[in-house]
């Protein structure tokens, strides 16, 4: 009997001091810092903190044993109100110029947008032969063209058209050079991140969608000022909102502050996770329980 729990014994021992081995040899990750301190007799007092953990939980903390610590900008960006530019467009689109001086020949809105493109080309060369019928331009009709289109009232139509589309220009411009990734994310938080950049694309191309219609509208109708045009009827789209992005900003940079400390706590939770697997593929049960009834047969 003393034999066999001898045998029993030296059985566990060589157990919990290869166990200890394979754990301090480990380096993917590597679980112990201080290998020389570590032996069997740590083994064996980890085995009570031995945990399963699940993949996910185990590519997570790998993750985060790899991270380094990274500080993020939030990324500041207006609220928009995208009904106000659409009563905005709708209202300069809906205006028309009246005319001051009658031109009979001008009895089409096809017509006037054929003299006003034709004036633009023909006012400064010298020749002035209408491209068109190869006639001579005579200066009476230039002055008389250049008077009808340059009214106060075309003009200050003109100017609206004008600032209305710089400034949705420059909010288009403004939303193709917003950048968010969650490239230096922390890994405890790129599945939240990478929601909310979904989320964000949705925002972003449906205001581009609809600020790319408005520009439209007020092209056309740099063409049609002597007229009222259709008012455009879209669907409002929701302003791009960083709120929760901003959020998830603050927390990786907390967490980064402490990453020291959470790297720590995760090769802690793998070194545990590790003695449990020794423990299941080696047999530590069975091994345990031998040396248990042996000592009491002795």
């Amino acid at each position: 009997a003393k034999e066999e729990l001898s045998k029993k014994d030296n059985i566990r021992n060589r157990f919990l001091k290869d166990s200890a081995t394979i754990i301090v040899d480990k380096n993917d990750p590597q679980l112990i810092l201080n290998a020389r301190k570590y032996n069997k007799t740590n083994f064996e007092r980890d085995i009570l903190k031995a945990e399963q953990l699940q993949d996910a939980e185990v590519l997570e903390l790998k993750a985060i044993l790899n991270a380094n610590s990274s500080q993020l900008e939030k990324i500041n960006f207006p609220m928009l109100n995208p009904k106000k530019y659409l009563e905005s467009v709708n209202e300069i689109i809906q205006s028309k110029v009246e005319e001051k001086v009658k031109i009979s020949r001008l009895n089409s809105q096809e017509k006037i947008v054929f003299a006003q493109e034709g004036l633009e080309i023909h006012k400064h060369d010298e020749n002035k032969i209408c491209s068109f019928c190869g006639n001579v331009i005579k200066q009476n009709v230039i002055k008389e063209l250049e008077s009808y289109f340059s009214a106060d009232e075309v003009k200050a139509l003109q100017t609206r058209i004008s600032n209305g589309k710089k400034n949705i220009f420059e909010l288009i411009s403004k939303l193709n050079k917003l950048h968010y990734s969650s490239e230096d994310f922390l890994p405890t938080f790129l599945q939240d991140v990478d929601i909310q950049i979904k989320i964000l694309d949705t925002q972003k191309n449906s205001l581009l969608t609809f600020f790319e219609e408005l520009l439209k509208s007020l092209k056309a109708k740099e063409k049609n000022l002597f007229s009222i045009s259709e008012p455009l009827s879209l669907s409002i789209p929701s302003s791009i909102d960083f709120n929760k992005f901003n959020i998830l900003v603050d927390k990786n940079n907390i967490f980064s502050n402490d990453l020291s400390k959470k790297q720590d706590e995760a090769r802690e939770k793998l070194l545990y996770h590790q003695v449990y697997l020794l423990l299941d593929e080696r047999k530590y049960a069975a091994i345990n329980n031998e040396k248990k009834l042996a000592e009491k047969l002795y």
